[in-house]
């Protein structure tokens, strides 16, 4: 039998809204910045005018950095940090809902806009392989009992998902993985 949804709701926040707004952009910042307030508006779904006025709320903490040419913000507290990141490695397997996907700048994840179009659809979105940060391919998976069958399409030189697809397998409940690659 299927494991049935349960839904807690918690006891409301004491924060004062004032203080629950700025940690909202607080939040979005160190998880999708350098972004800016239009993004922001477009993830929380609320007007750009309001976004503007959260950033502008918490402006004494932000530092503007260019990003491709145009301006965007991070929390000052993060600057340093994200000056000189660790190098990303090895590969992951992402959902297509996963926040690194779903992130609000999706030309930092794909600059090809017919690539994005091909990510980003309305429904049956695919994965996306991850290889040293890069993108390195698409995924879907397909579940037949306790086998689950993942394709691939690599946008360039393949690399080694098997881990990651097992990993996959075990948390949709599948004793084995089938991986198999398509053409692009």
């Amino acid at each position: 039998m299927p494991a049935k949804a349960t839904w807690a709701l918690a006891e409301p926040s004491t924060m004062a809204l004032d203080e629950a707004r700025a940690e909202l952009v607080r939040r979005f910042l160190r998880c999708f910045g350098p972004a800016t307030h239009s993004q922001l508006a477009a993830w929380a779904q609320t007007a750009p005018s309001h976004a503007k006025a959260l950033f502008a709320a918490v402006s004494d903490e932000l530092e503007a950095v260019r990003l491709d040419g145009r301006r965007a913000f991070v929390l000052a507290a993060d600057a340093a940090r994200l000056e000189a990141p660790p190098a990303a490695r090895g590969v992951r397997l992402l959902g297509g809902h996963d926040p690194y996907v779903a992130q609000p700048d999706r030309a930092a994840l794909t600059p090809d806009p017919a690539l994005r179009k091909r990510i980003f659809v309305a429904v049956g979105r695919p994965g996306i392989v991850l290889h040293d940060g890069a993108l390195a391919g698409l995924w879907r998976a397909r579940k037949r009992g306790d086998v689950l069958d993942v394709t691939v399409e690599w946008l360039g030189e393949p690399a080694d998902i098997d881990d990651e697809a097992k990993a996959v397998a075990r948390l949709r409940g599948c004793a084995t993985v089938r991986v198999a690659a398509t053409a692009a």
